[in-house]
Parts: structure tokens; sequence; C-alpha cells
């Protein structure tokens, strides 16, 4: 196990201050080398069997079901402007507007006005949350300037819907969660009536995170059968397709619903959830690490940095 924790202090960025909370906050962390478990461990009265919200790792699984709605027809490719979905709603009233594209939400340059975390509760409190958005200003042209935005994000779970005349979680259960064999998820809906884009709402067992790590891992194939498209599995790694991010690992770059850090000829991809929610894909090691930990927690953010910073080598050199 020493070469995890090589690979993972050298990719460690984090600044920040140590916080007591950390350890006590985690439930679950799992480890894969190849396609064998050679860590698994459940914290703070959580087992194997609990769902466990994941966060905004919600985002990366919804980037792969977009893959799949391409690959299955339902989707022309990510350059369709997103004003198709909506045809009856008015305000995409400028060409900017009318230019975002699905790729732009997917790799949060929309140029829709939003205030990260402050957007947040009036966001979900709001009667049509997707209205929210599109209702939202224009502040950069689309493509041009990241910036992370969840009710962005939260669309293409509505152009699931719209594309493939299923529920999110329905095209979900059927192409992805039931081919990996994954256990029920509970996946809620926002008051528009449409599933979780954002990532609030959606709860997964830990080893079904994995599953997906692994998947990654094996790009795009599911016990050798083509399960994620290949040419999308590369634009999830591709650095080139990705911008700058100051969220995750340092210098990381985020885009196709995944964060990527390189470092000489290794790197990591990964999904990232507030709280310390993380899968963690190395192919230079053929390895795969998740961890879950409590969201519900103003500390979140230092959670996720303690976590890689401290609590994670120790757990992995026990």
């Amino acid at each position: 196990m020493k070469k995890i924790v090589l690979v993972l202090i050298l990719f460690i960025n984090f600044t920040g201050c140590s916080s007591e909370q950390s350890e006590k906050n985690i439930y679950a962390l799992l480890v894969s080398e190849g396609d064998k478990l050679v860590k698994e461990e459940y914290f703070n009265g959580k087992q194997k069997t609990d769902l466990l919200n994941v966060q905004s790792v919600t985002k990366s699984i919804v980037s792969l079901l977009i893959g799949l709605a391409i690959d299955k027809g339902f989707i022309k490719n990510e350059e369709t402007f997103l004003y198709e979905y909506f045809p009856d709603e008015p305000y995409f009233d400028t060409e900017q507007k009318k230019s975002i594209t699905i790729k732009h939400l997917l790799n949060h340059t929309s140029g829709i006005e939003w205030n990260g975390y402050l957007e947040h509760a009036a966001f979900l409190k709001s009667s049509e949350p997707f209205k929210y958005v599109l209702q939202k200003e224009m502040v950069d042209h689309p493509g041009e300037v990241y910036n992370y935005n969840s009710g962005g994000t939260h669309l293409l779970s509505l152009i699931i819907s719209k594309s493939t005349g299923m529920s999110t979680l329905e095209f979900a259960d059927e192409n992805l969660f039931q081919p990996l064999g994954c256990a029920p998820v509970r996946w809620e809906k926002l008051n528009d009536g449409y599933y979780d884009g954002a990532g609030f709402g959606l709860s997964m067992q830990a080893q079904d995170l994995l599953k997906i790590g692994q998947l990654l891992l094996d790009k795009g194939k599911w016990n050798t059968t083509p399960l994620i498209p290949a040419h999308w599995i590369s634009k999830t790694y591709d650095e080139g397709l990705k911008k700058g991010t100051k969220w995750g690992l340092r210098q990381s770059k985020h885009g196709y619903g995944w964060y990527s850090k390189t470092k000489g000829d290794k790197q990591i991809l990964y999904a990232m959830g507030y709280g310390g929610q993380f899968i963690f894909i190395i192919p230079s090691e053929d390895m795969v690490i998740v961890s879950t930990h409590n969201h519900d927690t103003p500390d979140g953010i230092a959670q996720q940095v303690d976590f890689i910073k401290e609590t994670f080598p120790p757990l992995l050199k026990e």
C-alpha cells in the first residue's frame, strides 16, 4: 500500500488549517487495485449497504449519462444548443444566451451569472429551479470563462429527460446503474419535478461509487463489455478540453464533469463532492480510491482539505 501513499502525497496540494472534525466525519474508504478490492472500511456507524449522499459527484455521473444519451442517439452531440430543449421559454432573448451549448454546461463555461454557494438556498427554494437558472443574466460569452455553476448542471438533468422521454433516474437505472450491478439509489427531485443534477440529492452505496471509478479506469468497459463510449471517456480524461479551477487538487482542470490533475506522467482523474465525497482514478497505478463523509456540516471544505492532507495517508499506512 506504500505506493498509494506516495502517489497521493505527490498530488497533495491543498492548504489550510487542520480540522479535528475530519476523522469523526468519515463514513467510508475503499481502495481497489486492478479489479481487486484491497481496502474497504466503514466508520461512524455506517455500513456497506448504507446509501450515502454523494453531493457534486452527481455532476460527474450526469456527465456519463449525457455521453450515453449521445451514444444512443437521443442527443446529437454536446454542441447542441441549450435553447432547443426549452422552446417555450422566453429567456433566450440574446444571441449570447442562444449560443449556450450542452458542452458549456458540462464545463461550467455557460457565461450565466452564478455566485457559487450563495445561490444555493434561493435556487433550491424556488418553485421552478430550472427557470431560476435560465432567467439569470449573461456575464461572459459562452465557452470563455470558467465559473462553477451547480444550477447549470441541473439543466443537464432536464436535457436527459426531455431528450430520452425518461426521467433521469429511469435512464440512469437502465443504462448505467443496473448494468454495473448497483444497489437501488435514492435520488431526490427538485421543486420543478426533475431529478437533481446540481449535486444535492443523490445517495449511493460507496461500493457502487467504486464501480463507477473502475468503469472510468477501464475506459468505459465493464467486465470487458463496452458501457460508456470510449470517445466520451477520452474527453473526460483530456485536459486540453478542460479549464483551470481553484477547486480540488492544486492546478487541476475541470471539464466534461470530471476534475483532472497531471504531474509528469501521472494523472489523477476524479469526481468531488462537498464535504469529502471523492472518486479518484489513478491509471498509472491501476487504482481507484473512494471516500465518503458526512456532508451535513458547514465545515465541508476544510473537511475535504484535511481528508487529503492529513487523514487519508495515515489511514492507508495502517
